[in-house]
């Protein structure tokens, strides 16, 4: 059987590298002047690195005009995972779903892109590749300078990434939604027990 880290994979399931099942995208650089804050019919947004946050987050979105966007690879697309691959080190690799949204959107310099292919299910890649152990392996590779790092695309995409068959990936994807589901339901329920006991007293 394969193995990803000295951890046996179940049948059926390949060890291979992320660059097997994924494309990294560069972000554009602009001048912060060219930006508008707010959406104009025929502009693009473009995210930053205070946008990836569990989700992506729509306050302080900058917008271009489509002149800034040179590649049309660099329109993001539905499964499409934004990554924070300059910041400081604890949040380097923070990563978060692309929403689609109305307008056409792209993202800025200090964060990339990971674009699966038709082996990975978009959501199966998020979950590992914001799993903690995949988090800790990414920055063991960080080039660090005073107050920044960088996330090494090149080297990331050498990681190692578990292969069950698409079915399966499914499967889990939806095994860890239900999960999630459950544990948001739990602090919501917990909260409201802890705002009703604060009121009693």
């Amino acid at each position: 059987m394969n193995s990803v880290e000295g951890n046996t994979l179940p049948e059926g399931w390949r060890q291979v590298k992320i660059s097997d099942v994924s494309d990294f995208i560069r972000g554009i650089t602009f001048k912060t002047s060219d930006a508008k804050n707010n959406y104009e019919e025929g502009l693009v947004g473009v995210y930053r690195t205070k946008n990836i946050q569990e989700t992506l987050t729509l306050d302080d979105v900058y917008f271009l005009t489509k002149e800034h966007i040179k590649n049309n690879n660099k329109y993001l697309k539905k499964g499409d995972i934004l990554i924070s691959s300059a910041n400081s080190l604890e949040l380097l690799g923070k990563c978060c779903r692309y929403i689609q949204m109305d307008y056409p959107a792209s993202l800025g310099a200090f964060i990339s892109c990971a674009r699966v292919n038709s082996l990975m299910n978009a959501d199966f890649f998020y979950y590992f590749f914001a799993s903690d152990f995949n988090q800790t392996k990414m920055r063991g590779l960080a080039n660090k300078t005073t107050g920044i790092a960088n996330l090494p695309l090149k080297s990331v995409s050498e990681l190692p990434i578990p292969l069950p068959p698409l079915e399966e990936q499914k499967r889990i994807v939806a095994k860890i939604d239900t999960l999630f589901t459950k544990i948001d339901k739990a602090i919501s329920l917990t909260e409201e027990s802890l705002k009703q006991a604060k009121n009693l007293l």
